[in-house]
């Protein structure tokens, strides 16, 4: 459920919006999904699951499932959901101090609760006298900001110019702890005791600090035929985790702790001066190019439960002391055409990344532990992307798009750092979650007030 509000006011050369949004949704959740496991109908039909995996409804078969050591993994119950509340309000001033020069404010905050919930398998752990627990991860974050710029234009002989100055500030809080309680009566149901906490596995909070500001010039020459963006951004990420320690669960202390040692850590992400540049040149009326060159740092992975603050103290005290943000070095070619109701558009880029981080699981998602990370060193990537949309007539376009990626690994990386012989092989293997090929169709129609496409 979602409810939006939006107010506009107007008063001379000022302009004010005002927005807030309140959503509630619960979305399923899949686990540890396995190739073997969603195969495993084609080996025995009486237990397959398919697509229909996490979604066992009957507790006798969830129950089944998480005593027999082949199909565990599989023993989620139908109660693994997420539950998010999220709200979210902004005030927008603009206002044109002079013809050419305008102004823009904007705070904001973001308010989320939610949980996950699962009934997942013990794996014999000794705390759980059952082989089902009930799991929840409690989520609570609050962050604002504030997005401020400043644009002037004016014109220096036959080139026109656009100056903008501008930052972003942004201060986020996020806690995250995980209890895990028994179940009312194994035997009879999934009924969850919530006067029973079993365990902690953790209570964390993470505040991170983001500060941007950037300044570029656009300018115009050629009869406006050449269009030139240059300029540059700052990036600064604080960011602080602190172990919140074993506080009471629905009043009750778990009485076990998995997270006791832990200590608080520090891990800014510098970023310093990013230059970014670009230029757009039209050929005629119909056909343009375009180029540009840019540097961007992607911060550390920041999660009180998956993200550096994760990782055994052995593993982060060294990652302080080596660890150089992810910083990439973009550079892209391309034309774009428009000719009656046809617009097509090909892009050929090359990315080149420095210290890529690569996160490593060390255990099933549902166990908890300590994160992995291994520093990859570069990665290379290029790709080229093409895009045609096309109005056929009678109210009908037709869209297609698809693009061809290459993404490699560009060293190996060690698994313990004191041991040389422990070498991972990543160097010319492929890079995860970056497909080779992609490809999309539609056709659409629309027609006065109505519209449908597929």
């Amino acid at each position: 459920m979602a409810a939006p509000a939006k107010v506009n006011f107007f008063a001379g050369p000022a302009k004010l919006t005002a927005f807030y949004n309140y959503a509630n949704r619960k979305e399923s959740d899949y686990m540890d999904l396995s190739l073997g496991v969603f195969n495993r109908s084609e080996q025995d039909p009486g237990v397959g699951f398919g697509p229909m995996f996490d979604y066992l409804t009957d507790w006798q078969t969830a129950k089944q499932f998480a005593t027999n050591a082949a199909l565990v993994d599989a023993s989620y119950f139908s109660s693994a959901q997420g539950a998010r509340m999220d709200q979210l309000a902004y005030v927008k001033g603009e206002y044109q101090i002079a013809d050419a020069v305008r102004i823009e404010v904007q705070p904001y905050f973001h308010m989320n609760r939610g949980g996950g919930d699962w009934h997942a398998p013990s794996y014999g752990a000794s705390y759980s006298p059952d082989p089902i627990m009930f799991r929840q991860s409690q989520y609570h974050s609050s962050r604002s900001g504030l997005l401020a710029k400043l644009l002037a234009a004016f014109d220096a002989g036959d080139v026109k110019n656009t100056f903008e100055i501008g930052g972003w500030y942004e201060s986020n809080e996020s806690n995250i702890r995980r209890p895990r309680w028994r179940l009312k009566n194994y035997a009879e149901g999934p009924d969850v005791d919530f006067d029973n906490v079993l365990r902690l596995d953790f209570n964390r909070t993470g505040t991170i600090k983001t500060t941007v500001f950037y300044a570029q010039n656009t300018s115009k020459l050629m009869e406006d035929r050449l269009a030139r963006t240059y300029g540059a951004k700052y990036l600064h990420v604080d960011a602080d985790f602190v172990n919140n320690g074993n506080v009471p669960i629905n009043g009750k202390l778990a009485p076990i702790f998995a997270d006791p040692t832990r200590p608080s850590l520090s891990a800014p992400t510098k970023g310093g001066v990013l230059p970014q540049v670009g230029a757009v040149f039209k050929v005629d009326a119909k056909h343009e190019l375009f180029a540009n060159a840019s540097q961007n740092v992607n911060q550390f992975p920041y999660s009180p439960s998956g993200g550096v603050y994760n990782a055994n103290p052995t593993t982060f005290a060294f990652f302080n002391q080596t660890a150089k943000p992810e910083k990439a070095t973009t550079f892209e070619l391309g034309a774009r055409t428009r000719q009656g109701g046809l617009e097509a558009g090909v892009t050929a880029y090359t990315i080149d990344y420095k210290n890529r981080l690569l996160g490593i699981a060390l255990c099933p998602a549902t166990v908890t532990c300590a994160t992995g990370f291994g520093n990859v060193g570069s990665v290379k990537t290029a790709g080229v992307e093409a895009v045609l949309s096309d109005d056929l007539g009678g109210g009908f376009r037709m869209y297609a798009s698809g693009s061809f990626n290459s993404s490699k690994f560009g060293e190996n990386y060690l698994s313990n750092q004191n041991d040389p012989k422990s070498v991972v092989n990543t160097k010319d293997k492929n890079v995860q979650d970056a497909p080779k090929l992609l490809g999309n169709a539609s056709l659409s129609y629309t027609q006065k007030k109505f519209s449908t496409s597929f």
